[in-house]
Order: C-alpha cells, then sequence, then structure tokens
C-alpha cells in the first residue's frame, strides 16, 4: 500500500526521520509529524503532499533548518505521494480511537 510504501521511503532513501524522528516525533532539526498539530499549513494529504513537494525555507521553519524539496535525495511523484500518505496516517492517529485488545 501507499502507506507502507512511504513508510519505507520515510526511514530510508527519503532520509525523512532523520530530522523529523522515527515515528515522527520530531527532533532539534525537524518539527514533530505525529501530534496533529502543523505549524506549517494545513493537515490535509494535499497540504502534506505541497510541503514534501516543496519542502520548508530554513527562515520559516520553526526548527530553524530547511526542510528540502522533495527529501534529502529526489523522491520520484510516486515516492512523494507514497511518503504523504505516510504522513497523513502518522499525524492522524490520534484521531482514531484506540482498540482494545
Amino acid at each position: 500500500s501507499a502507506v507502507a510504501r512511504g513508510r519505507e521511503i520515510f526511514h530510508g532513501v527519503g532520509s525523512c526521520s532523520t530530522c523529523h524522528g522515527l515515528e515522527g516525533v520530531g527532533t532539534d532539526s525537524g518539527a514533530p509529524l505525529a501530534q496533529g498539530v502543523w505549524l506549517h499549513g494545513e493537515d490535509t494529504f494535499e497540504g502534506i503532499l505541497t510541503r514534501v513537494v516543496h519542502g520548508i525555507p530554513g527562515d520559516v521553519s520553526t526548527r530553524g533548518t530547511t526542510m528540502p524539496m522533495r527529501g534529502w535525495s529526489t523522491l520520484s511523484d510516486q515516492q512523494v505521494r507514497d511518503v504523504a500518505a505516510y504522513v497523513w496516517t502518522i499525524s492522524h492517529a490520534w484521531m482514531q480511537p484506540s482498540r482494545k485488545r
């Protein structure tokens, strides 16, 4: 699925987890993605997709670091969509009711 592929890219070739943390909880270099609060735009899939494609300039970043366009490697359009799907999923997980086991 797109989410599974996006997770692999997030933790792999895209190097997103380097700044945003292993589970998207943020670091000193990258904003948290899994908390349900967005600092640089809308929390829609399209809003996330736009930020992955265009990046975040360092002068407007809450951490003062640049988020590069399409990740630290040049991700394809499909890879960008997959990463956006994964990020949308982890950023909206707090809204989903917990399942009892």
